[in-house]
């Protein structure tokens, strides 16, 4: 048996006591995988903001009269990625789903992958938006079949470089 003697060191638990907390609550705790969440992402989602964006939609859909035409109705989502390392294990409780930790809002390494598709799952290539100066080919090489490349500053999608993608996939 374990005395406090073997599980405390200076008066602060050590790796033993952790291994057997885990052995101790292996029926509520999980260890999983954590990925990044930016603070204000964190922020932004809540069940008032979901709400009302699904209301704004509704009132458009029953407007433009698109309820019955899923070929007409788009949806377009980006991603940003970063170079730094973002799969951490963090302790969980067992059976919540998406781990996630925050991170700050200024990762060093970032680009943006976007995909679009419609409600009668047609999808459109992906675009990808590095952040640099300049494309590099390499960066490009072995990417999906058709889809669009380019950089800006800060490695997100701004105004000009939406512009150019939805000009790009329009034509």
């Amino acid at each position: 048996m374990r005395t406090k003697q073997n599980i405390f060191k200076n008066n602060y638990p050590g790796r033993t006591f952790f291994r057997l907390f885990k052995q101790r609550h292996h029926d509520i705790l999980s260890s999983r995988l954590a990925q990044n969440l930016s603070v204000n992402r964190a922020i932004a989602i809540n069940n008032h903001s979901l709400d009302e964006f699904f209301e704004i939609c509704r009132k458009y859909y029953d407007h433009l009269e698109l309820n019955d035409k899923p070929q007409n109705i788009y949806n377009v989502d980006e991603t940003g990625l970063s170079g730094c390392k973002g799969c951490t294990r963090i302790l969980r409780k067992r059976g919540m789903k998406n781990p996630s930790r925050l991170t700050g809002n200024n990762e060093k390494v970032m680009f943006t992958v976007t995909f679009c598709c419609n409600d009668a799952v047609q999808y459109l290539p992906p675009f990808f938006v590095y952040k640099s100066v300049t494309m590099w080919d390499v960066w490009t090489q072995y990417g999906p079949k058709d889809c669009q490349y380019t950089c800006s500053s800060s490695g997100w999608i701004e105004s000009e470089v939406f512009v150019n993608w939805f000009k790009y996939f329009i034509k």
